[in-house]
């Protein structure tokens, strides 16, 4: 049973889910304009040996967003709020976006590994070009946002095709409200180059205890952008077939058995 909680950080109110048993926790950080949510198919299994606590970057699900947003302000909020739970000795997992505030919490040696689903990365942009990736972020119409989800998951599961409609317009809707909020973000971050090779690249070059879980059908962090920079960092790919973006909600029992394989490793 999850229960959802709030929590002050810096004057902006996070919230978060946190699962009421006494399981070594895990922390889900999720990607962009995204929510704690993200992996519910997974937080669904029964049979997992780990508790989640997952938060809503500001922005984001439920929380507020008072302040200019960009990565090292996700990264702060992630931090704080792992002190603020005084969270030891414990595994993060970062989605896409994520995965920059993972690797943060990593080298800050507050996770003692982090695993990367798909996370943003300073290779991923040789594949997709920046106006392809910023018409999915940042739709300007629907047509737009409907390619976005559309491209989002690879395995058509849970209906999830059939209600493309109704997905893309509360992603649209959800875009017309937030657009300002996360534009600097995007454009000058996300789909930035240089940004990508210093900032982020940084966070790998770090190596500290990491690998990768990537779908191999990904639209938006391609397998072949993981696939470098584990190369480069000397670090494991734990690839799915036929899997796209959302790979928690695509491949939950798969994803769920690899974060077991890493938590009997790490113990």
């Amino acid at each position: 049973m999850f229960t959802r909680k709030t929590m002050d950080i810096d004057g902006e109110l996070i919230s978060y889910i946190e699962e009421n048993n006494d399981k070594p926790k895990i922390l889900f950080l999720h990607g962009f304009a995204s929510s704690s949510e993200a992996a519910q198919q997974v937080y669904n299994l029964t049979n997992r040996s780990y508790g989640i606590i997952a938060l809503d970057f500001p922005g984001c699900g439920h929380s507020s967003a008072k302040k200019d947003i960009n990565i090292e302000y996700y990264q702060f909020i992630a931090k704080r709020f792992v002190e603020e739970l005084n969270l030891k000795d414990f595994i993060v997992i970062g989605h896409s976006l994520g995965g920059a505030s993972a690797l943060h919490l990593l080298n800050e040696k507050l996770a003692k590994k982090a695993i990367l689903a798909a996370p943003i990365n300073y290779d991923m942009l040789h594949s997709t070009n920046q106006k392809v990736k910023l018409k999915w972020l940042l739709p300007e119409n629907l047509q737009q946002a409907y390619e976005s989800m559309d491209s989002l998951v690879f395995v058509d599961r849970l209906n999830y095709k059939q209600n493309l409609d109704k997905t893309a317009q509360r992603f649209f809707n959800f875009m017309s409200i937030r657009k300002p909020v996360f534009l600097d973000m995007v454009v000058n971050q996300i789909l930035n180059p240089d940004y990508l090779k210093n900032s982020i690249k940084n966070l790998y070059l770090a190596n500290n205890d990491y690998e990768f879980i990537i779908g191999e059908k990904d639209l938006f962090v391609t397998y072949n952008s993981i696939l470098s920079v584990a190369l480069e960092n000397h670090k494991k790919i734990n690839s799915i077939p036929d899997c796209g973006h959302a790979l928690f909600f695509e491949k939950p029992e798969e994803v769920n058995q690899i974060i077991e394989d890493i938590i009997k490793q790490v113990n």
